[in-house]
Order: structure tokens, then C-alpha cells, then sequence
């Protein structure tokens, strides 16, 4: 009888092992399952665009990619804003057109694994445009219509103007951005942030390009974001020689490239220092005529050039001009011809 009970105590305890190891088993396979349907964190399946903040009317590559399944064995079909645009097997790539600044498309990948597992990815496709706009802190004359590059060692001010827009068509207020600068590799953290449109970027005494680049996101609105680039090369300044009429004054308009001619007895050229910082830097001049140094005009911008009457001839006028602060990188040499003839002291104006 206790053999007996002692059996049955055994099968019972076996039996329940067994329902006890059925269970377990059933549990977590349903589980797992409905993870892979339902939570796009654990499938193992990513999808992303390329670029990943592009233009208005960029070509825009939407891809998956898995480590955890076979995409190539996988059916995928794929979707823009509801329409199916293409489907196939190992599809794992499609190319679409950024829309307009303002608008957005969804594209989704519908996923049949292998395995079985149904999947869908989504990712919404907003454009953000950014515009880069640098100016210098190199000289240029009044009026001047025309852009100078910037110099050796100059300040360079580069201000991002975005073109974005929320759901309703409305433009964001550029001062409500955050903005990411970068030069080259370095982040400039001091001067990124909220509503950092503008940077200033001084030049290094050892000349390198500046490689810009700024990315400009939407605080509240994830999907929009932009990012451009601009590469700015620094050159020597230099130097443009101008007549200096006493009515007129200076004449902008005329520049003197390599020859000055005149009839009469005087006339007064002034030197225009284009791209040289003049704002915290003082300029040293060194003027010479016929290879003799004209000492007394260090500090002049401007020589008068006299001819007595009867004359005739020809005089080479040379100026070498240099930063004198700490931009010693500033230097600019220039040179042209004086032709003159006095012989009948006309009124004529001078010729270039």
C-alpha cells in the first residue's frame, strides 16, 4: 500500500513537471511574438534617410537595415504618404524627392521576414533649407557694390538665415532655433544655442581654410531640421590706386591699373586698402618713386605728384603697405606709371 502511494506521489510530480516546463514554453514564445509585432524597439530593424537633413527637392535615399534578421530574404514593400511606390524582395532601399519647405511626406517600409514577423517602419521625410551668408572685417571704400574676400587674419561674421516652417505653413522665427556650429572638426559650443544665428570667427596667424558647417534644428518639432556648409579661403589684401580729383574727389569709379597719364602740373593719388582690418590695427605706408623712399609719407595714404612746366616723362610710383598692429599677415604691394607732359600744360584730364 505505501509502495503504491509512493508511485502514484511520483507520476503526479512527473506530471506536473511536465505541464510546468509546457507552460513556461508556450508563455515566452507568445510573448516574443507579440514584441516583434507590436514594439519597434526590440525587432532589431532600423530605417533612416540619407541625407539626414535634407534640402527642399533633394533626392533622399530611405533605407532599412537589421543585424537581428535576413533584410534579403525579407518582402518589403514601401509606402509614400499611403501609396505604394514599390515592392520586392530584398528591397531594402528606395529614393525619394524632399518636398517643399513647409510640407512633409511619411514613407513606410512594410516588412513579411522570413521568419514570419510583420513589420512596419515609419519615418517622416520634412525638409529644413539653411542659407550661410558671410561678411569680412576687411576694408573696403564707401559705396563700394562688390564683396571682398576676406584677408589673412581677418574677422569673419557667418550668420545662418533658415527657412523653416511648422505644420501650418507658418515660418519659424529664426531666434527660436537651436544652432550647432562647427569648425571643422571643432564644435564652437561658446557660440552655439538657442537663437545663436550668427558666429565670429577670427583668422589664425598660420592661414587655414575655414570649414563651416551649422546644423539648425526645431526645439519643439523634431522632424524639422537643417545643416550646410561653407568653405571660406583667406587671401592677401591689396592695394588699388585711385585719382583724387579736388572737385570730384576720390574717383572710384576709375581705378588706375598700370599707367597714369596727365597734362598738367599736379595731381594727387590716394591708395584704397581693400581687405586690410583697419578697425583695431593702424596701417604703415612706404611710398617710393624711381626706388627712392619717400620718408615723410609713413603715415599718408595719398601722394601729389608735381610736374614742373615743360616737362616730359615718365616716373614709376611704388607703395608697400603693412599691418603694423598683430596682423602681421597683412601686406600688400603695388606699382604703377606716372606718364607725364607738361609741354603744353593743358587742362586735359588724366588717362588710365
Amino acid at each position: 500500500m505505501n509502495s503504491l502511494v509512493r508511485k502514484i506521489s511520483i507520476v503526479s510530480g512527473l506530471g506536473l513537471f511536465i505541464v510546468s516546463l509546457f507552460s513556461l514554453s508556450f508563455f515566452s514564445t507568445d510573448t516574443l511574438h507579440a514584441q516583434t509585432l507590436g514594439t519597434t524597439s526590440v525587432n532589431g530593424i532600423d530605417i533612416a534617410i540619407d541625407p539626414s537633413n535634407p534640402a527642399p527637392g533633394a533626392n533622399v535615399t530611405v533605407s532599412v537595415e537589421s543585424y537581428s534578421t535576413d533584410l534579403n530574404t525579407a518582402s518589403i514593400t514601401w509606402f509614400v504618404d499611403g501609396k505604394s511606390l514599390a515592392k520586392g524582395t530584398g528591397l531594402k532601399s528606395i529614393s525619394v524627392t524632399a518636398p517643399v519647405n513647409g510640407k512633409s511626406i511619411q514613407v513606410v517600409a512594410a516588412i513579411d521576414t522570413a521568419e514570419g514577423a510583420n513589420i512596419k517602419k515609419v519615418v517622416t521625410v520634412q525638409p529644413g533649407d539653411v542659407d550661410l551668408i558671410w561678411e569680412t572685417s576687411g576694408y573696403v571704400p564707401p559705396l563700394f557694390r562688390g564683396k571682398v574676400t576676406t584677408a589673412y587674419q581677418n574677422k569673419v561674421k557667418i550668420t545662418a538665415i533658415p527657412h523653416f516652417f511648422s505644420a501650418n505653413g507658418k515660418q519659424i522665427d529664426p531666434s527660436k532655433l537651436l544652432y550647432k556650429w562647427k569648425n571643422g572638426d571643432t564644435v564652437l559650443g561658446d557660440q552655439s544655442g538657442y537663437g545663436k544665428q550668427s558666429v565670429i570667427i577670427a583668422g589664425s596667424i598660420i592661414p587655414r581654410e575655414l570649414d563651416i558647417d551649422v546644423l539648425v534644428t526645431a526645439p519643439d518639432q523634431k522632424n524639422i531640421a537643417g545643416e550646410t556648409q561653407v568653405a571660406i579661403n583667406a587671401d592677401k589684401p591689396e592695394i588699388i590706386f585711385y585719382p583724387d580729383d579736388p572737385l570730384y574727389g576720390v574717383m572710384y569709379s576709375t581705378a588706375i591699373a598700370s599707367a597714369l597719364r596727365f597734362f598738367h602740373n599736379e595731381i594727387k593719388v590716394v591708395a584704397v586698402p581693400y581687405g586690410f582690418d583697419i578697425n583695431d590695427a593702424s596701417l604703415s605706408y612706404n611710398w617710393n618713386i624711381n626706388n627712392v623712399s619717400q620718408d615723410n609719407l609713413t603715415s599718408s595714404k595719398s601722394i601729389v605728384l608735381r610736374v614742373a612746366d615743360g616737362q616730359q616723362g615718365s616716373s614709376n610710383i611704388e607703395l608697400s603697405m603693412v599691418n603694423s598692429g598683430n596682423k602681421i599677415l597683412q601686406g600688400a604691394t603695388a606699382a604703377f606709371t606716372a606718364l607725364f607732359d607738361t609741354t603744353k600744360n593743358t587742362a586735359t584730364s588724366p588717362t588710365f
